[in-house]
């Protein structure tokens, strides 16, 4: 009987313990991962902003404007569309 008193009351004191241990142990983590990732995030929203004004400045693509090129110098050839 004393072994199980004294195992609870040390699963009660050791409980917070191993809380704050552990909640440490995940906060050093996620500051890890942060600094492998700020690269990547840096570089994929200089993407996105180029991507967005991009998309709303530039009127055509060079390959568009090539295929369109193409198309229209063999328009009426046998083999187009």
């Amino acid at each position: 009987m004393r072994q199980t008193a004294g195992s609870v009351v040390a699963a009660v004191r050791g409980w917070p313990a191993a809380r704050r241990r552990q909640e440490k142990a995940r906060q050093d983590a996620g500051r890890v991962l942060w600094l492998v990732a700020a690269p990547a995030l840096a570089a994929l929203a200089a993407r996105a902003v180029g991507w967005s004004l991009a998309s709303f400045t530039v009127r055509e693509y060079p390959g568009e404007v090539g295929a369109r090129r193409r198309l229209e110098a063999h328009k009426g050839q046998r083999g187009t569309s």
